[in-house]
């Protein structure tokens, strides 16, 4: 799983960087990364918002994402620390698939709870979805609100 980690120095690391300026920041980032069972991607400073990083990272274990940047919080070294989880088009892929087959099996439950409904119902009385999702029946409403929308 990759992930987007960014955040400013703090005064203590710009210090530690002042001390010794060829310190080369992406070694450590890189150290931490393996340790944690990843792979560093690329690792970029940005001088926009205060001297900071970009780090892209691979970890096989979604739970190791968040302990590296705790650790990198704890150790003092970033700030403003933000950590955001990138997808893989391959992955965006997977996502579009589920969730059609998401809308799929919603449809089928409507469309099963109109006919448990319609059979309730009185002959003259044709059941249909509302425009706001909620079901609907000519004179008399039924509480199922938060379906999706489908016409019959």
């Amino acid at each position: 799983m990759h992930f987007c980690l960014t955040g400013q120095y703090t005064p203590q690391a710009l210090n530690g960087i002042l001390v010794n300026p060829s310190t080369n920041r992406s070694e450590a980032a890189k150290k931490v990364i393996e340790a944690a069972g990843g792979k560093m991607i690329c690792f970029f400073s940005m001088p926009a918002d205060g001297p900071g990083v970009l780090v892209i990272f691979d970890v096989p274990d979604p739970h190791a994402a968040p302990a590296i940047s705790g650790l990198v919080v704890a150790s003092n070294t970033l700030h403003n620390v933000q950590l955001k989880r990138l997808l893989t088009q391959d992955e965006v892929v997977q996502v579009r698939q589920r969730l059609l087959n998401f809308v799929r099996h919603t449809r089928r439950l409507a469309n099963r709870l109109v006919q448990l409904v319609a059979g309730s119902l009185a002959a003259n009385e044709k059941p249909r979805f509302g425009e706001t999702g909620g079901f609907r029946t000519e004179g008399r409403g039924c509480g199922v609100s938060g379906l999706p929308s489908i016409q019959l």
